[in-house]
């Protein structure tokens, strides 16, 4: 998996003639340089039956611990696009294991640790945090934690893909009416 960017210009480091003027004649100089072009010809390519199954592959590459940095504003708009996409199904899972303890299954903040818990879980079902709740808020919430209150700071775990989930899910979950 690449960019098309990159691709485009190997693709033409190999076939200099389908540029015209000056800028072919700067890659026709740049591509008698390379010393052995079967090397360009050989790139490694992941084919993905959709844009949506590589996103954590396009996370782990630009995001975190990355092999070629994002700026900061291409960061920014990844996440929310992927929040907005709906990952509730991944966040479930998450949700039910490690959440669910403190904010309940359902949200309502009667999971088996909320009992402990000083100040209480964030009652997610509550009519006033539904109406306040956003997927950018819940995601900051989630990523950096409370400070004061026993929500951890995922983000020293989870991908920015896997708080999204989580995020989406909840966020799904708590605009559904209590039951």
């Amino acid at each position: 998996m690449e960019g098309n960017r990159r691709l485009a210009a190997l693709k033409v480091l190999r076939e200099p003639g389908i540029l015209e003027g000056a800028v072919a004649r700067k890659v026709e100089r740049l591509a008698r340089k390379i010393e052995n072009p079967q090397t360009i010809s050989k790139v490694p390519v992941t084919i993905a039956p959709s844009r949506r199954a590589t996103d954590r592959q396009i996370a782990w590459r630009h995001g975190g611990t990355a092999v070629v940095p994002w700026q900061l504003e291409n960061r920014a708009s990844f996440i929310p696009d992927k929040i907005e996409e709906g990952y509730s199904n991944e966040g479930r899972s998450f949700y039910n294991a490690n959440c669910a303890t403190c904010h309940g299954v359902r949200g309502d903040g009667k999971g088996s640790r909320a009992y402990f818990i000083v100040p209480k879980p964030r009652v997610f079902i509550a009519p006033a945090a539904r109406a306040t709740f956003n997927r950018p808020a819940l995601f900051a919430g989630i990523s950096g934690g409370r400070a004061g209150t026993d929500m951890p700071a995922w983000s020293k775990v989870l991908s920015d893909q896997e708080i999204a989930d989580v995020a989406e899910y909840v966020f799904q979950h708590s605009s559904e009416r209590p039951r």
